[in-house]
């Protein structure tokens, strides 16, 4: 399996950036953590997140899924799932 490091950074020209934080609003009424609307919405079936799955495999696929995510052999890539 490959690993992530300065050097794979470097050589795939990344730009890395990260942040630590969250917001507030209202929903529903009160202030709430915008993480947890979020999650309140996708439980409740008001998001559709389907679209954001561009690969399925079997699970006796599994190499060739963590090859595609890791690799991104196959195009891009943004959620890859495991199916039945």
């Amino acid at each position: 399996m490959h690993s992530c490091t300065s050097v794979t950074v470097w050589l795939n020209e990344l730009n890395v950036k990260g942040s630590f934080a969250y917001g507030v609003d209202e929903y529903e009424g009160r202030k709430r953590r915008t993480l947890q609307i979020a999650i309140d919405l996708m439980q409740k079936g008001k998001v559709d997140l389907s679209p954001l799955i561009t690969h399925r495999f079997p699970l006796e696929n599994y190499q060739e899924a963590l090859r595609t995510v890791i690799y991104k052999g196959k195009g891009p890539v943004i959620k890859a799932v495991f199916e039945p």
